[in-house]
């Protein structure tokens, strides 16, 4: 099939897809042989309709376009009609299948696939206990992988989190793939469940599997009521609202673009050693004061921070202690480097999101 994507490609609501100078970040910045290996290959994605997964999506069907590769994708989502109806360019193309179900229970396609990359929980976090959270992670990551062996799967990206470390120790040294998970005085859903997935992968599978642990990331897609405090300064900032500190602001970050997070993801899938970790993230650190300050200062806010409470109802239990760094070392020695500096991130989510149709 041949298509050629171009800005006139995406004259849809500005919050349904990304810029295309964007994609084009991607595509170029990708070597050439690591698309190639994406030639005349069956991917299957879970999570696809998540903020990882659009943007996976995005990227890939923008290359598939230009360079014909022949790439068929299947979606696996609970909602393919809803899917489809809010973002017909990612649910549409002919080679992409949305395949309706659960990652604990869908009905595998009867045909084989070659990679797999893995981004989905299996509900929303806010739903159920802890326990049960990580018990149904578990199922999902084994059930998954039973599918992925029968369907002649050669390489796994499994999308992990950060969060698995537990609270960093206070020292300048940022965490690396190697370093001993500590317990938290107060786990949450999200960690445990990640921890337990991360422990199902390592099994012994007769198949390739990279884990990517991503950290914080901001970008088109970002809605600011995912209940992460950049989210909300973005929003706010683009929408001229006053950015609500609702902390003492200390905690420090790393912010890296989607662009090269998703750069990242689709490289490690291909040139990622097998069976071990990546992190994946910004390696600039600033505290979440100083990052709303630079969100107001970009969005030209006269009065940029107002100090307020927790909102229980939007915010979601704290997926990182206060420090929150990664070290970048091991991605680096596969060459993959930040090309999007924080304030550039920041002007590029803060013009999507006033250009987007969501309610601040």
């Amino acid at each position: 099939m041949a298509c050629t994507l171009t800005e006139d490609d995406q004259q849809q609501p500005a919050n349904r897809c990304v810029a295309v100078a964007d994609l084009q970040e991607i595509f170029y910045l990708i070597p050439t042989f690591v698309w190639e290996t994406y030639r005349n290959k069956r991917l299957f994605l879970t999570g696809g309709t998540g903020f990882i997964g659009k943007w996976l999506l995005e990227a890939l069907i923008y290359a598939n376009c230009n360079l014909q590769l022949n790439l068929q994708i299947t979606v696996l989502t609970r909602n393919p009609d809803a899917f489809t109806a809010n973002f017909p360019h990612l649910a549409t193309p002919p080679f992409v299948d949305l395949l309706q179900g659960d990652i604990t229970s869908f009905v595998p396609p009867q045909y084989g696939f070659d990679l797999v990359i893995h981004a989905a929980l299996p509900i929303a976090q806010s739903a159920i206990n802890d326990a049960f959270l990580a018990e149904l992670s578990r199922v999902g990551c084994e059930n998954l992988l039973a599918f992925a062996e029968r369907a002649g799967v050669r390489r796994v990206l499994h999308i992990s989190s950060g969060a698995v470390y537990g609270p960093q120790p206070s020292t300048p040294q940022a965490v690396a793939e190697d370093a001993i998970w500590q317990d938290a005085h107060a786990p949450n859903s999200y960690m445990l469940a990640k921890r337990a997935a991360e422990e199902v992968f390592l099994k012994n599978w007769p198949i390739e599997v990279v884990t990517a642990r991503l950290f914080t990331f901001i970008g088109p897609f970002l809605d600011s009521r995912n209940g992460t405090a950049a989210a909300e300064f973005l929003a706010a900032g683009a929408g001229k609202k006053p950015i609500i500190l609702r902390s003492n602001g200390k905690a420090l970050r790393t912010y890296q673009y989607a662009s090269d997070m998703v750069r990242w993801l689709l490289v490690l899938l291909v040139i990622g050693q097998a069976r071990k970790a990546y992190n994946v993230g910004g390696d600039d650190s600033v505290s979440v004061a100083e990052f709303a300050r630079e969100v107001a200062q970009l969005a030209g806010l006269s009065a940029p921070l107002m100090q307020g409470s927790l909102n229980s109802q939007n915010a979601i239990a704290s997926l990182a202690s206060d420090r929150y760094i990664p070290s970048l070392i091991r991605a680096q020695e596969l060459g993959l480097v930040n090309v999007v500096t924080r304030p550039e991130a920041i002007r590029r989510t803060l013009g999507w999101h006033r250009l987007s149709h969501l309610k601040y």
